[in-house]
């Protein structure tokens, strides 16, 4: 009986995901029930001319706690 209630949940979730790694990711594929697993593809961004990637120790110095 929770079963669609489930999917709906795991399908929030890579939306909100999708959401929130908009600005850095691509959805290749949208979610799809596979058997009882709920699938999605995302692969990296494309970069903006001229950016150069800080490494993650910059980005931890440069965010204020």
């Amino acid at each position: 009986g929770l079963e669609p209630t489930d999917q709906e949940i795991g399908r929030r979730l890579l939306d909100r995901l999708v959401q929130d790694l908009a600005a850095q990711a691509n959805v290749e594929q949208n979610p799809l029930m596979e058997g009882r697993q709920m699938v999605m593809m995302i692969a990296p961004g494309k970069k903006k001319p001229g950016s150069v990637a800080k490494p993650v120790a910059d980005v931890a110095q440069a965010t204020p706690a």
